[in-house]
Formats: structure tokens, C-alpha cells, sequence
């Protein structure tokens, strides 16, 4: 299975080559430069039908383009793979290949079985995005960028594997941390060394990101968003690929999640502000012909994937996503109420966003809290700012450095507006997730950050040569190295509990009766829907149905009866009934129309799974099996 992996990583380095070669691109940027087309170039693929064709045919030319720069350009082979930003992005690759494979990493969170994993598994299986596959979703509209990376990666692999998709997004991830290597060579061995042991645990860092043990997106969003403000600081001559390059990763981040779209457009205006106001100090000041040039460049190319794929779910009538019930409520109308006092919901969800930005810490150590690091970054930038405004050819990224504070007080903004107005009362109330938005916005504003400071800290002490840099990167080292102290970086210690292997085990045994179109209900009163998300996970490809508004009846005045119950179950295509937990109410309503009156169910504790019976049937649900629990 570790085998499987390393033929895409490889095919990700032959890419790489042929940009470091072809396109004069700074070999650190290779690695998410490659990741970048292969996203992009599989979501044209699959909207078309054409993912597995596609993806192998991506795959030929991919090798085709590296072999024949390596054969054109066989001696620039060791010096592109001997750079610290390719090393450090080989270390961590293979470090989190091997361990993820090895260890055998399983899910465990919420989401991970509500949308990730049933995303990953359904493109594995049926070869295809899951807009063609009728794959039950709460959130349809999402993007599925780091699904299609995992599809490029385990076309050699025996079989689909949670492991390997985590082993992907750490691939994604260690190509957005090295780009914090460019610039970086072996003629100065230390800062090289530093930036090469940095860089692949930079992510660790952040208390709520966990990085490398969920498929959760939040940190993949912040690192693909702060590896688009690293190209954009690189200091240097723009030349037309390097605008291409940036656009590719603007173009990355909106196909990471919904959400990308804004930090995609942040990373236009970083982007936009050191093209139009870096130059070299040996160059002369750009023609407006260039600057228009290299801005159509970039913006076109980061603007494109992310129309054409609005544009694919409006073909493929795909709908929006599903968040709480008071989406569409009148901002100013919460506000005011608010105010006022005539809305205490909207009041106390204010108040728990604004203790959120005091209390909740952001780095790992816990004494980071959002409004602390904002504080300490945007002083930090301020005064840094102002030297390179100072020097008229760096004045780009200084206003870079400016920029970002007004940036993220217009992403609180919109967090706060949705959390008033797309969320439910309750998770407003609660502030759900509050850490892990916090952290995509951190993740990139800290890149951005150390990239300034080793691309132009040199600079501000121009005797000292290489201390501005090395003092930087030993002190994230120094903070890794605490991180790695206090907690298990990669959940080795972890293992499958019990619980994961029955669960896994009862649903085999009703998967050998299902067919591939077969729509199940899931009965489990009492339970939150983390039970139905698993189902509806492990018994791919048979569709567990997400949606059970009022189905049993429950809180109508007339409810139906267990032939009723029936009927509505076939005229929503419904073909068997799950039972896993059941209430007194239930047992006494429907118990008769089941073939085995329920008893299967309450004598094992365990789920038991039913055929809807056609109309007419005296026995509406049939009992098809009966799961027991595997032998020890």
C-alpha cells in the first residue's frame, strides 16, 4: 500500500522539474505548483466524465513533461532534488506516508463521516464526482479538491484506504510548508538546514489546526492560502510564469472549500499589491502594458476554475449548501435587535464571538488568543512596514504587511455575519468551530509573516547577512519543538478501538444484502445523527438517506400507521429500513409491522436491517439480517 503512493509523488516531482526548468520557477515552489495543475486539471476531467480516462492520461503527460526535461537537462537533476524546499517536501511526504500507511490512521470525527470521507470513498468507488454518483450529502455545493488530489494518488492502490487519504492532504500540506524554503541554498548551510527542518512541521503550530490527524480542511485552506502570499512576497523580477504560478494556488484555494473564494480574492489583492509596487531595485518600472499583462495573467487564471465550477453546478442542478434555519434573515434586523435588546439571540451570539476572540487561544502553547496574535502581527508589521516603505523597491510588500490587519478585520466580519445568519441559534450560541475558522485565517497570515521575514529581514541588517533569517526559523523551531513535547503530532499511539471494528463488522454483514442503488433509512432514536453519518459512510455504495424529517410520523396529529410508514418509504425510493435503537412509542406504533416485532433488535443491541415490503404485503418490513457482534 506504501508502494502506491510514492508512483504519484514521484510524477509530482517529474512535474515540478519541468516547472523549475521550463519556467525558471524557484525549486520550492515546485511541489505546490504540481499539486495545483493536478487539482485543477482532474476537476476539468471529472465535470466532463472523464476522471479515471483523464486522470491516467494526466498521469502520462505529467511523466512524458519530466522525463523530457530530465533528458534535455540531465545535469539540473541533483541540484533540484538536493534543494532544501524539494528535500524538506520529500521528508515530510515520506515520513507521513510511511507512518499514515504503516500505522493504518482511521477517521474519528464528526465530519469525517458526515462529508469527507464519504466524498473521498464515493469518488474512489464509483470514479467520479459524486454530482454524477447521486451520493447523499448535507453540503453538495462543497469543492472537492483534496477528494480529486487522493484520486490521483491512489489509482495504484489495491483499495480505498482512510489512511491514504490522510497520507494526500499531507502531501498538499508539505507542499504549501516549503514554500517558505525559496530562496534558501546550501552556499549558507544553517539558514538552508533550519528551513529544511522547519518547514514540514510548521502546521503543528496552531492548537486547533491538528494538521495530520484529520481529513478537516481548516488547515489545508489556511496553508494553500499562506502558500499564495509566499509566492506573492517572493522578492525578485515577475516574470509572466511566476503571475501564472500565483494564480494556479489562488485558483487551488476555492477548490480546497466554500469558503476559499474569499481567501482567494485576499490572495489576489497580496498578490496585486507587490506586482504593481515591487520592483527590483535594478529594474525599471514596469510598462503599463506588463502590468496589465502579468494582472490579466494571474487573474484570469485564478478566476477561471473557480467560475467554471460554479457554473458545472448550475449545469448539474446541484444544490446550494445546507446550513441552519435562519439563513436568509435580515443582517441589519439582527443587529438592531441586538442593540436594542429586543433580540437577546442575536445579543449573546455577539457576546460569545467577542469572548471567543479574547479567550480562545490560537496556537498550541494556549496563550495565543486571536485578538493577541492579530495584536502582535500587525504591530509586527506595522514597524516592519514602515522600514521597507522606506526602501522605494519594497514598498509592495510593506503594504502587504499593512494590508492584512484590515483583511482580517473584514474576515471577522463575515464570520460573524455567519454565524448570525447561516447557523442555528444554538451553534451561534456556541460558537461552533469559532478555533478552527480562526486558525485557515492564521495559518496563512503567519506564513505571510516568516516569509517577510526571510525574504527581507536580510535587509534590515544587511552586516549581519544570514542572522535575520536564522533568528526567525530557530525561534518557529524552538515552538515546534514545544509543540512536539506536549502532544502526539501524528496519533501513533491511537489505535482502532474495538467499537470501530464492530461497527465495521455489523455493517459488512448488512452490506452483503444490499445493492449498489439500494436507499436506506436509518432508525436511531435517542442518538445524535454521528450514528446515521456512519452508516450512511460504511455502507457505500448503498445510499443511507440523510433526511428523516417526520418520517415516523412523530409529533403529528394523525401519524401514520406501519403500512403508512411504509408507503411513505417507497414513494421516496426507499428500499430497507435500518433499525438500530428504538423508543417505547415506536415499539408500540410500528413494532407489529415488522416481520420479527422488533425482538432482534432488542435482544442484541445491535442493528438489524429490513426490506420494504411491496404494497400490499400483510408484513411491511421484512427481516433481511441480523447483525451479532464479531468474535473476539
Amino acid at each position: 500500500m506504501t508502494i502506491s503512493l510514492l508512483v504519484p509523488l514521484v510524477l509530482l516531482l517529474l512535474l515540478g522539474f519541468f516547472f523549475h526548468g521550463r519556467f525558471a520557477l524557484p525549486a520550492a515552489f515546485c511541489p505546490i505548483a504540481s499539486v495545483s495543475c493536478v487539482v485543477l486539471g482532474l476537476l476539468l476531467f471529472g465535470s466532463l466524465k472523464l476522471l479515471v480516462p483523464g486522470c491516467f492520461l494526466l498521469m502520462a503527460f505529467v511523466a512524458a513533461a519530466g522525463i523530457w526535461q530530465g533528458v534535455k537537462h540531465p545535469k539540473a537533476i541533483p541540484a533540484y532534488l538536493l534543494n532544501p524546499g524539494i528535500l524538506s517536501f520529500l521528508a515530510g511526504a515520506l515520513v507521513l506516508i510511511l507512518a499514515y500507511t504503516l500505522h493504518g490512521h482511521f477517521y474519528t470525527g464528526w465530519d469525517e463521516y458526515s462529508h469527507w470521507g464519504p466524498v473521498f470513498k464515493d469518488m474512489y468507488m464509483q470514479g467520479a464526482m459524486h454530482q454524477y454518483t447521486g451520493l447523499e450529502l448535507l453540503h453538495h455545493a462543497y469543492p472537492q479538491g483534496t477528494a480529486l488530489l487522493y484520486f490521483f494518488f491512489s489509482r495504484f492502490a489495491p483499495g480505498f484506504s482512510e489512511a491514504q487519504t490522510y497520507a494526500a492532504m499531507g502531501v498538499w500540506l508539505a507542499a504549501c510548508s516549503v514554500t517558505l524554503c525559496a530562496g534558501q541554498s546550501w552556499k549558507r548551510p544553517l539558514p538552508a538546514a533550519l528551513a529544511l527542518l522547519v518547514t514540514p512541521l510548521f502546521f503543528i503550530l496552531f492548537r486547533y489546526s491538528e494538521p495530520y490527524i484529520t481529513v478537516y480542511v481548516d488547515t489545508l485552506l489556511g496553508a494553500v492560502f499562506g502558500a499564495a502570499m509566499v509566492v506573492a512576497l517572493y522578492p525578485g523580477r515577475r516574470r509572466l510564469s511566476h503571475c501564472a504560478l500565483a494564480g494556479l494556488i489562488a485558483a487551488a484555494i476555492a477548490q480546497v472549500k466554500d469558503s476559499g473564494l474569499f481567501f482567494m480574492f485576499i490572495a489576489g489583492v497580496i498578490f496585486t499589491l507587490c506586482y504593481c509596487f515591487e520592483l527590483p531595485a535594478d529594474a525599471p518600472r514596469r510598462a503599463p502594458r506588463e502590468r496589465r499583462t502579468g494582472l490579466g495573467l494571474f487573474w484570469g487564471t485564478a478566476l477561471l476554475p473557480a467560475l467554471y465550477w460554479r457554473v458545472f453546478l448550475v449545469l448539474t442542478h446541484t444544490p446550494g449548501n445546507s446550513f441552519g434555519d435562519p439563513l436568509g434573515q435580515n443582517l441589519f434586523t439582527l443587529l438592531r435587535g441586538a442593540a436594542t435588546g429586543s433580540d437577546p439571540t442575536s445579543a449573546s451570539i455577539i457576546e460569545r464571538f467577542w469572548i471567543n476572540l479574547r479567550v480562545a487561544p490560537v496556537v498550541y502553547n494556549g496563550y495565543g488568543t486571536s485578538l493577541m496574535m492579530a495584536a502582535l502581527l500587525s504591530v509586527g508589521g506595522l514597524l516592519f512596514g514602515l522600514w521597507l516603505w522606506k526602501r522605494r523597491h519594497r514598498r509592495g510588500p510593506a503594504l502587504v504587511l499593512w494590508a492584512l490587519p484590515v483583511l482580517f478585520a473584514a474576515y471577522l466580519a463575515g464570520m460573524l455575519v455567519m454565524y448570525l445568519t447561516m447557523f442555528t441559534p444554538a451553534e451561534g450560541l456556541m460558537g461552533a468551530s469559532f478555533e478552527r475558522y480562526m486558525s485557515s485565517f492564521f495559518i496563512g497570515w503567519c506564513m505571510a509573516a516568516l516569509a517577510a521575514a526571510l525574504f527581507y529581514g536580510e535587509e534590515l541588517v544587511p552586516k549581519l547577512r544570514a542572522a535575520a533569517p536564522t533568528v526567525a526559523l530557530v525561534a518557529v523551531l524552538a515552538l515546534e519543538a514545544n509543540a512536539v513535547a506536549g502532544r502526539d503530532v501524528l496519533d501513533l499511539s491511537h489505535h482502532k478501538e474495538d467499537s470501530r471494528y464492530g461497527f465495521e463488522s455489523v455493517s459488512a454483514q448488512m452490506l452483503e444484502h444490499l445493492a449498489p442503488d439500494d436507499r436506506i433509512w436509518v432508525i436511531a432514536q435517542g442518538t445524535d445523527l454521528m450514528y446515521t453519518y456512519m452508516f450512511h459512510y460504511n455502507l457505500m455504495p448503498a445510499k443511507v438517506d440523510l433526511w428523516l424529517p417526520n418520517q415516523m410520523g412523530y409529533g403529528e396529529a394523525d401519524p401514520p400507521n406501519a403500512e403508512q410508514l411504509a408507503q411513505r418509504a417507497r414513494e421516496k425510493g426507499v428500499s430497507h429500513i435500518l433499525v438500530y435503537i428504538t423508543d417505547d412509542v415506536f415499539d408500540e406504533r410500528y413494532g407489529a409491522g415488522f416481520s420479527d416485532n422488533l425482538t432482534s433488535v432488542h435482544q442484541n443491541s445491535l442493528p438489524s436491517l429490513y426490506r420494504v415490503a411491496p404494497s400490499g404485503e400483510p408484513i411491511p418490513f421484512a427481516l433481511v439480517v441480523e447483525t451479532v457482534w464479531p468474535p473476539a
